[in-house]
């Protein structure tokens, strides 16, 4: 059994090590409680020295445990340690994408939370969550109209939106990838259909404002779309 802990533990550190290492990390935590992670690393390498050290000496440091190797929650503490390592491995670290919206992106009412440095930023510097934002929190979005946009984002399309047109979306993160929600961008281009659900682009072009049903309504208008790849960090942060 403790042969067993030890190669588990090794694993672990590896499988974290390598994470840490890769940036794959940035897939599943913000980056702001990266430092958590090095945490567990220093943990797993202290358990690992424990370990080695028990095989070595059996009646050392474990001399007052009464380890019953056969207990089943020895077995279930191995379980713990050991399934979310098989999961890590069997399935490919990636960012969430159009696949995992499943219908639900904000456009507008999203909670702003705006900082009043958010409406200093200039408009073709905006991101889709400072967009989403300030469009949020004003109330005539036709002060918008007209204003150059530069965004980055996967495209996504619900079952409404009209031909011609898609979503630029990106997933916000506040702490980890289970807390993960998507907000998105109407964009209105000539070659919107040769671009697939899924597929990271860059928009530029103006934003447009306009009634639907005399509800209001923005639009990115774009000159250019070009097809980029997944970012280092696909995930913004509020």
């Amino acid at each position: 059994m403790k042969s067993i802990r030890l190669i588990i533990v090794v694993m672990l550190l590896g499988y974290l090590g390598y994470a840490l290492y890769s940036g794959q990390l940035a897939n599943y935590i913000n980056l702001r409680f990266q430092w958590l992670s090095w945490v567990a690393l220093v943990i797993l390498l202290l358990m690992l020295v424990n370990q080695l050290i028990a095989l070595v000496k059996p009646n050392g440091l474990h001399v007052h445990e009464h380890d019953h190797e056969h207990s089943p929650t020895t077995w279930y503490m191995l379980a713990i340690m050991g399934v979310p390592l098989v999961l890590g491995i069997a399935i490919p670290s990636a960012p969430l994408g159009a696949e995992a919206i499943r219908g639900s992106v904000s456009t507008v009412g999203f909670a702003p939370a705006v900082s009043a440095s958010t409406f200093n930023i200039a408009p073709e510097n905006r991101n889709v969550l400072d967009w989403v934002r300030v469009i949020s929190d004003s109330a005539d979005w036709a002060e918008f109209d007209g204003q150059a946009v530069d965004v980055s984002g996967f495209v996504y399309r619900e079952p409404n939106v009209p031909e011609g047109q898609f979503m630029i979306a990106r997933f916000t993160m506040s702490c980890c990838v289970a807390d993960a929600s998507a907000l998105a961008l109407f964009v209105e281009a000539a070659d919107a259909e040769q671009y697939a659900d899924g597929d990271w682009v860059q928009v530029t072009g103006e934003m447009d404002y306009r009634t639907v049903e005399e509800n209001p309504h923005m639009v990115i208008v774009a000159s250019d779309v070009t097809p980029i790849p997944v970012p280092e960090q696909p995930y913004l942060y509020p």
